[in-house]
């Protein structure tokens, strides 16, 4: 069985930290938090869909 994992780099340790609450909130499981980067597995439909919207309103909230 294959498992699916991500690989996240943000731009400043706080934006990684709140990711790694908000994904451990979500999908009740662990990742590997480092500096700015945060590994996330066992990605499903649901959890990327979950990554792509905390991404996009990242992003919409830099650009704002």
């Amino acid at each position: 069985m294959k498992t699916e994992k991500a690989t996240l780099i943000f731009e400043t340790y706080e934006q990684a930290k709140e990711f790694s609450i908000a994904w451990s909130r979500e999908t009740m499981e662990g990742h590997v938090h480092g500096n700015k980067e945060v590994i996330v597995y066992n990605i499903d439909k649901k959890r990327k869909k979950f990554i792509t919207n905390y991404v996009k309103k990242l992003n919409d909230e830099r650009d704002n």
